[in-house]
């Protein structure tokens, strides 16, 4: 991908917002809010070539910028995703004659300053305040074509300090299950009712796995509640041992229950991201994921 040309698209839209920026000042001084402010010296910073008060946005947004501050923004997403790019698109402007330079340069820096954010984001909100506003820097990075960057990102919602040279497989899973919030389910590749039919909760597990089996417990227990509330349940075991899986699954009450015993490499376990057990996957009425969970609890599926 053209980076240049990326960023050269992108200047009327980010003129634009800067002169309704300085007319807004203008106009109703002191009305604008502290991060509105903060996001517009961002564009202008990057639309100017400003090297010095670009770095000083950058770092606000890493820094200091209150993580409940940035939730409640209504522009959130969009600030997110222009921070990301005034990384990448600045140096592929400032170098657009080494553009593999300019790549690795701003991957690095961003990943060093992303992990921070992070880190401050899991500290405020916890996990899924994190996952939220690092969910569109992702997908600003995959269409970028920076997919490792876009990996140590998805990692660094989960805790996890990826190598931006070298993400490696848990992060490249994470990656998946972080983009395919809002997407449509991936199809299993057993021949099951579609996953996108209805709502389902699938569950990826391991049987002689301690977290699998509470999670088990628990869907065991509220399995009634589920199914009374037309929540139908899938779960899919990576059990190397068939008579492991067929001992345990006979005690499971809903009807579809799978065993792949490729495990992590199974097609289902890599086309939902899954990295680790116990996942459990909400699909919504429209056959779109809500997300990935690690307990029944944090699905909010129980009264």
């Amino acid at each position: 991908m053209n980076k240049l040309h990326d960023f050269l698209a992108l200047l009327p839209a980010l003129f634009l917002l800067s002169a309704l920026c300085c007319g807004c000042r203008s106009r109703k001084q002191g009305e604008e809010t502290g991060i509105e402010s903060r996001y517009m010296r961002l564009l202008h910073a990057l639309v100017t070539d400003d090297t010095p008060a670009l770095r000083r946005e950058q770092h606000y947004v890493t820094d200091t910028l209150p993580p409940d501050t940035l939730l409640a923004f209504p522009h959130r997403y969009d600030y997110m995703r222009v921070w990301a790019d005034s990384y990448i698109l600045y140096d592929a402007v400032m170098k657009a004659e080494k553009p593999e330079v300019a790549t690795t340069l701003a991957s690095e820096r961003f990943c060093t300053d992303m992990k921070r954010l992070a880190a401050r984001l899991i500290g405020a909100g916890g996990q899924r305040c994190a996952e939220e506003m690092l969910r569109p820097v992702a997908e600003c990075l995959s269409g970028h074509g920076m997919s490792d960057a876009a990996a140590v990102t998805a990692a660094a919602c989960m805790g996890i300090d990826a190598d931006p040279a070298h993400p490696g497989d848990i992060a490249r899973r994470l990656l998946t299950r972080l983009l395919l919030v809002g997407k449509r389910a991936p199809c299993l590749s057993r021949t099951v009712p579609s996953v996108s039919s209805g709502p389902t909760l699938l569950l990826f597990y391991e049987t002689d796995c301690p977290g699998c089996e509470s999670v088990l417990r628990d869907l065991c227990g509220f399995y009634a509640t589920l199914k009374g509330i037309g929540i139908r349940v899938v779960s899919i075991a990576s059990d190397e041992d068939e008579h492991t899986f067929s001992s345990r699954a006979a005690s499971l009450p809903w009807a579809t229950k799978l065993h792949d015993s490729r495990g992590f490499r199974s097609p289902d376990f890599e086309a939902y991201g899954v990295a680790f057990t116990p996942t459990l996957v909400l699909v919504n009425p429209d056959g779109r994921v809500v997300g990935s969970y690690s307990t029944l609890e944090e699905t909010g599926l129980l009264p």
